[in-house]
């Protein structure tokens, strides 16, 4: 399962990489060389959104997966030790661990971000009166 998950995430970080560079570089194309009519058609701002997908989907995609591959590593380092000398599944919910802790922890993201947005819209309306 590791070793399917590092295949998969180099394919997508250099599907992502791509992909982005063709965005990010197709404004300077129409832009530059004045293909498709050049500055201010359509092709343009259609050229301009593909860029700002593009920038950043070719800048974070080695570093996401990077960071998605080592996590996986840890996780089934932990988690193997519980499960060496298994030979049946009696012990299959240990499985469970890493989906249970991931959940709170995104949950815990939540739950702090919807503090922080109703803490902050809550002092510009007083700073607004």
């Amino acid at each position: 399962m590791l070793t399917g998950a590092i295949a998969s995430g180099m394919m997508l970080a250099t599907t992502m990489s791509n992909a982005g560079g063709a965005w990010d570089n197709s404004r300077n194309h129409v832009a530059m060389n004045g293909v498709h009519g050049g500055k201010g058609t359509y092709a343009h701002k259609a050229c301009i959104v593909g860029h700002t997908i593009g920038n950043p989907c070719k800048d974070s995609s080695a570093p996401v997966i990077l960071v998605l591959v080592k996590v996986m590593m840890m996780v089934s380092v932990t988690i193997a030790h519980i499960l060496k000398g298994r030979e049946n599944w009696d012990y299959f919910y240990f499985g469970f661990i890493p989906v249970v802790v991931f959940i709170y922890i995104i949950l815990m993201f939540y739950i702090y971000s919807k503090k922080k947005t109703s803490s902050d819209s809550s002092s510009h309306s007083v700073e607004g009166s």
